[in-house]
């Protein structure tokens, strides 16, 4: 059993619910619609977020990808892999996979660094225009300093909606 997912293999209930979800398409696009954070004092934790990187973990890992080959692949807005983005907004979406099939990508590294900050210093190219954009700037300066990956998550998802709605 993998290091990083031993804690799905304790808790029975979880693994009970799981097994009662027919539809995994479904459950995904119901993640990625939710609209709630789960702490008043803590804005930017997200369960959702959280639930949509082990869900890709764990796909990753039944497919028998092993950690230090995942990546964190930037795609088109269009571009949804199942079970495998982990954030879909208007401009970009996040996958974790193996293959980054000609587009930016930043390597995990050989162990889970547990830093969102140091994947996505590292990616090949950046979907941000940090260039001539004030919130892009904003937005890639608070992405860089951020280490909870679904926070970062939950903080783009917030930033992308307030610049729509501005």
């Amino acid at each position: 059993m993998l290091p990083h997912v031993t804690f799905l293999r304790q808790d029975r209930s979880l693994q009970r619910g799981a097994d009662r979800i027919r539809d995994g398409r479904f459950c995904q696009q119901r993640l990625y619609t939710c609209g709630f954070n789960e702490s008043i004092y803590y804005p930017y934790t997200s369960l959702k977020y959280h639930t949509l990187l082990v869900a890709s973990l764990l796909d990753n890992y039944r497919a028998g990808h092993e950690f230090p080959d995942l990546l964190l692949v930037v795609d088109d807005s269009e571009e949804i892999v199942p079970h495998r983005t982990v954030y879909a907004g208007d401009r970009f979406a996040l996958r974790i996979d193996e293959d980054a099939d000609a587009q930016p990508w930043a390597r995990f590294g050989s162990r889970p660094w547990q830093s969102w900050a140091s994947a996505w210093k590292r990616l090949t190219a950046h979907p941000l225009d940090v260039n001539h954009d004030k919130h892009d700037m904003a937005l890639d300066a608070n992405l860089r300093r951020i280490w909870s990956w679904s926070t970062a998550l939950q903080y783009i998802e917030d930033l992308e909606t307030r610049r729509e709605n501005a």
